[in-house]
């Protein structure tokens, strides 16, 4: 547990220090698409990170019909959502180089799962400076990051830890004496466990900073 809660916090600037060797992935999303063409194509929604929270959040922009442009620095990630068609630019939030390609003025919601204080800290930063009408999302580790997080203009912070008991709350208020609908959402939320695992979403807690 001890060593999930240090890459947990310390996942980026881990990153920051070994990117020079991960130089080769750098055409994955280079090479996906021309760079004007995603330049030219106005993304609504900017989220940084795909893994376990993110994936849900793009099942859900998709039923909204937002477009999407991923930002991520899992290639494997990126692998995947090249064959899914999901724009995405692979590299780090902290970035300029990124922060300028994803172009911060076109969208109107900016999500980052990732619970790095410091790069959460600078997103906000430059993304309030480029567009103050965008909302702006972030993941935060604890209650004090969180705070931290809100008094640097984040819209609304995640707190994954504490999503699971309102998550439950809800789901008794609207099942309770309604047992169909639980029997139905039990067998949708196995289908939906099982997809998870063949992604790799066994364990909750491993590689948390991609989201």
């Amino acid at each position: 547990m001890t060593l999930t809660s240090y890459f947990m916090r310390y996942e980026y600037p881990i990153y920051n220090f070994s990117r020079h060797l991960l130089s080769p992935f750098e055409s994955f999303s280079r090479n996906r698409k021309d760079e004007a063409e995603i330049k030219d194509n106005k993304h609504d929604v900017l989220l940084i990170g795909y893994d376990r929270i993110g994936y849900s959040i793009v099942k859900k922009l998709h039923i909204m019909r937002k477009k999407l442009l991923v930002v991520e620095y899992n290639p494997d990630i990126i692998r995947r959502l090249a064959k899914q068609r999901i724009d995405c630019l692979y590299g780090d939030i902290a970035d300029d180089e990124i922060l300028e390609r994803a172009n911060l003025k076109q969208v109107s919601m900016i999500i980052s799962t990732s619970p790095d204080v410091r790069a959460n800290s600078i997103l906000v930063k430059k993304a309030k400076e480029a567009n103050k009408k965008a909302n702006v999302y972030l993941t935060a580790y604890d209650v004090e990051d969180a705070l931290q997080l809100y008094g640097r203009g984040a819209d609304y912070v995640i707190l994954p830890h504490f999503l699971g008991g309102d998550h439950v709350s809800l789901l008794i208020e609207k099942f309770a004496g309604a047992e169909e609908k639980l029997i139905k959402h039990r067998v949708f939320h196995i289908e939906e466990l099982k997809k998870r695992k063949e992604m790799g979403h066994t364990y909750p807690g491993a590689h948390y900073g991609t989201g």
